[in-house]
């Protein structure tokens, strides 16, 4: 398949297509690795603790947040289709 190619629908090079999406997904990739490092190193430092509850106490704070933030996505999603 030739990347140089234009693309059917818009005429812009399928190359520089993929390059732009690359330029968009990067941060967001690079975010999503830091906020997984951020919760394992909390996770690494209270288990230094040798305290099981608050090992479990940090554990259970994370559900939460997840719970928490994929609610704001569904919203942030209904609301951006309401606006579209």
């Amino acid at each position: 398949m030739d990347s140089t190619r234009a693309s059917t629908a818009t005429g812009i090079p399928t190359k520089q297509i993929y390059k732009e999406i690359w330029l968009i997904a990067f941060p967001a990739i690079i975010a999503a690795f830091a906020s997984s490092l951020y919760e394992l190193m909390n996770l690494i430092f209270i288990g230094q603790l040798n305290e099981p509850e608050m090992l479990a106490g940090v554990g259970l704070a994370y559900v939460y947040m997840n719970i928490f933030t994929v609610m704001l996505l569904g919203i942030n999603t209904g609301v951006v289709t309401l606006v579209s």
